[in-house]
């Protein structure tokens, strides 16, 4: 699997890094393949191509995760998952029914 995915790369002549991403893999297994395979023919080759391509980026919708909190009470609370500690502890005070 290690070599068709290294020679997929060469063809592709994507970086590790979208060619990992567009199939879903670390692209840390793919330079770890090539060092342990002693396929570095694969990095000289994409890095001697001259052609340059530029690729227009679109940002993505946040895809924060959630985080849902279920209380002793029966009541859900659901926050992002960046919220600050300090922030999450009085909106679990306030839907405890706890005094501030």
């Amino acid at each position: 699997m290690a070599r068709r995915m290294l020679a997929e790369v060469a063809k592709a002549g994507q970086s590790y890094r979208a060619f990992a991403r567009e199939r879903g893999i670390d692209p840390q297994r793919l330079s770890w393949w090539a060092r342990r395979l002693g396929n570095e023919s694969v990095k000289r080759k994409r890095s001697s191509s001259k052609e340059h391509r530029f690729v227009e980026l679109v940002p993505r919708p946040s895809t924060a995760c959630t985080i849902e909190i279920e209380l002793a009470n029966g009541r859900r609370v659901i926050v992002p998952s960046t919220i600050d500690a300090v922030v999450l502890a009085r909106v679990l005070e306030v839907v405890e029914g706890r005094r501030c």
